[in-house]
């Protein structure tokens, strides 16, 4: 679904990811680790269209991410940002419910919206909190709403940064069993420095070492005690 050709992104300057090439595909869970400042977040937001500072070229089914219009994007794509912006003073249901608008647009009562925007109030548990203010329930449950935000969206590709945070146990384990359910129809990146969880559920990793040395693969080849030492060094 997604082939990145000799990738180089650049912060000020720093060099984050040079002549990265990879291929992301339908069916596969895929985890980003790195140390902080490595370029996890700036990786996703260049697959995403969000970043149009980098050399090499993204294809996203087979399509040129830079001839996509910004309601087609937005229809492809969804993304979970690391830090979400400040919340409008709305209720969790409308909140989750303008992920879809791209889609329908004036047409969130419809039938087909409306099941799609119950669901992902299902998935994350959030029923009992659909019609309270999103600014006044807790660190997590907003959380659970942008993660739920993103599943309503329904998009092929589907872009987590740091997806853990403030979230507990259950529903790190409950958002990880959703993504395995229906990676068969999804292309999945996540960013996340929890390798626990990339053991468990992600097929495929991305080891950001450095900008010369980037490793990726199948989790049981890269994901070893010495590749994680490489980034960590003796606290891993």
């Amino acid at each position: 679904m997604i082939q990145v050709e000799n990738l180089s992104i650049q912060n000020q300057d720093k060099m984050l990811i040079k002549n990265l090439s990879i291929q992301f595909n339908k069916g596969e869970i895929w985890a980003i680790i790195g140390q902080n400042g490595s370029g996890k977040t700036t990786l996703l937001h260049t697959i995403a269209g969000f970043l149009p500072k980098y050399g090499g070229q993204i294809f996203i089914n087979s399509t040129n991410i830079r001839e996509l219009s910004s309601l087609t994007k937005a229809q492809m794509i969804a993304l979970l940002p690391q830090q979400s912006e400040a919340h409008l003073d709305c209720s969790v249901r409308q909140n989750i419910s303008y992920a879809r608008y791209a889609w329908s647009k004036n047409n969130l009562q419809e039938a087909t919206e409306r099941t799609l925007i119950n669901k992902a109030l299902n998935v994350m548990e959030l029923q009992h909190l659909q019609d309270k203010s999103v600014n006044h329930i807790s660190g997590g449950e907003q959380q659970r709403v942008e993660i739920a935000t993103v599943i309503a969206q329904n998009s092929e590709l589907i872009l987590l940064d740091e997806p853990f945070n403030h979230l507990d146990i259950i529903f790190r384990n409950r958002l990880m069993q959703y993504l395995q359910k229906i990676q068969h129809e999804k292309c999945i990146i996540i960013s996340t420095h929890d390798i626990h969880y990339v053991e468990k559920y992600c097929s495929h990793v991305l080891l950001l070492i450095d900008d010369k040395h980037i490793l990726q693969g199948k989790v049981q080849d890269i994901l070893t005690a010495t590749n994680m030492q490489r980034i960590f060094g003796n606290f891993f």
